[in-house]
């Protein structure tokens, strides 16, 4: 069922963000009823509805989200660690490294708290971070998609690509004198390519 324009007044609360993203005129109301449809038939995040469907750049949408929860950005005041510290540091935590792919999510020590950044910051999410690290403090940061994949960097405005993010895991690997038996393609999708050969 489609959202009417009295059901869009009706919930034109500053702290939602469709409405948020209406007044800044990063979409328009034909967007937001698309998505809010798409929402509603299939679910998923708003945001993440409204990047898929060409309306938001996710740019857009880690500043309005940035300015919604007081988070910061990775490469807008926090920077990721090189790939050796930040393998490092989660490689030193006692979880299972198929929990932070299964949850898109990467965390780093710095100076006396812990800085996490997923795709999802689900209460699963974090109540799993306060039980392996129950006296740090954590602090969830918001990042692009393109920063927490393991991707063939892709210039969408160029439609160009780089191996910038596959030739440091691969500097890692020779770093450390480690030996890659296998590299395992788990899923695709539709918004980027992988690195995996």
């Amino acid at each position: 069922m489609a959202v009417t324009e009295e059901q869009m007044v009706e919930t034109q609360d500053e702290s939602l963000l469709g409405q948020r993203l209406l007044n800044i005129n990063a979409i328009n109301q034909s967007d937001l009823r698309k998505a809010l449809d798409i929402q509603k038939s299939v679910g998923g995040l708003l945001g993440s509805i409204l990047i898929r469907v060409g309306a938001l750049s996710e740019d857009v949408l880690l500043q309005i989200l940035s300015e919604q929860t007081g988070q910061r950005v990775v490469g807008e005041g926090v920077h990721l660690p090189d790939f050796h510290d930040l393998f490092t540091d989660m490689d030193e935590s006692r979880i299972v490294f198929d929990w932070y792919l299964d949850h898109s999510l990467i965390h780093w020590v710095e100076g006396e708290k812990i800085v996490c950044c997923c795709k999802h910051q689900t209460s699963f999410v974090m109540d799993t971070m306060r039980y392996f690290f129950p006296d740090v403090e954590v602090e969830y940061c918001l990042i692009a998609s393109q920063e927490l994949d393991s991707v063939l960097d892709f210039d969408y405005a160029a439609g160009r690509t780089n191996v910038r993010s596959a030739d440091a895991i691969i500097a890692f690997v020779q770093r450390n004198n480690l030996q890659v038996e296998w590299i395992l393609e788990t899923h695709v999708h539709a918004d980027h390519l992988t690195a995996a050969p």
